[in-house]
């Protein structure tokens, strides 16, 4: 009898590590994190769905060959998370996506079209859509001949955290500084939003 129990005790303890290491592995899975954070969005769990988007752009950004279909939904679905939460100018510069590399989702075409579609509404200072206006409009396909390639401004604007003091030369300093980003220029860790995207 003591060597059953002893048996049965050791076999759960197997089963609790066993348990344990399958639930919370660190190992990155694209679908599971893709699944997750779905259901984080349709739940409007905005937080946790932004979370699980940054590690999914994060983890396929550093892979030595990038599937682009995966960092680019990603990067839009931060887009829609900062949209739906009133986040303008950051969505704006998630549906951009040339802040991180020019004509960032013209490969992946109906990632492309709702990105554009994205930042056509915020553009022309539209108010922002909901998530289940979002969601509508992504069961919808892609006119087969259209061109989604729209002409974005290349300046994004970013309020300063200091004042600039206002020399006798230029009164008007707002305070703000203004920079272009193309192919060239990599982001760096202590850039603005929406260059630095992670949270």
């Amino acid at each position: 009898m003591n060597n059953n129990y002893k048996t049965y005790s050791f076999v759960l303890f197997l089963s609790f590590l066993f348990l344990i290491n399958g639930c919370c592995s660190s190992r990155y899975s694209y679908n599971f994190y893709r699944k997750k954070a779905e259901e984080a969005l349709r739940a409007k769990d905005y937080k946790k769905a932004q979370n699980y988007y940054s590690i999914i752009y994060s983890n396929e950004s550093k892979r030595s060959v990038i599937d682009r279909e995966k960092t680019t939904w990603a990067f839009y679905r931060l887009g829609v998370i900062a949209e739906v939460t009133g986040n303008i100018k950051l969505a704006k510069g998630y549906y951009w996506g040339d802040s991180i590399d020019e004509g960032f989702y013209e490969d992946q075409r109906l990632t492309n079209w709702f990105a554009q579609a994205g930042w056509e509404q915020l553009d022309e200072l539209n108010s922002p859509r909901t998530l289940e206006e979002i969601l509508e409009f992504e069961t919808t396909e892609p006119p087969e001949e259209e061109d989604f390639s729209v002409e974005k401004k290349k300046t994004i604007v970013v309020p300063t955290k200091k004042e600039r003091r206002n020399t006798g030369n230029n009164p008007a300093n707002s305070g703000v500084i203004t920079g272009t980003y193309n192919k060239t220029r990599r982001p760096r860790r202590k850039d603005p939003e929406p260059l630095r995207i992670f949270h």
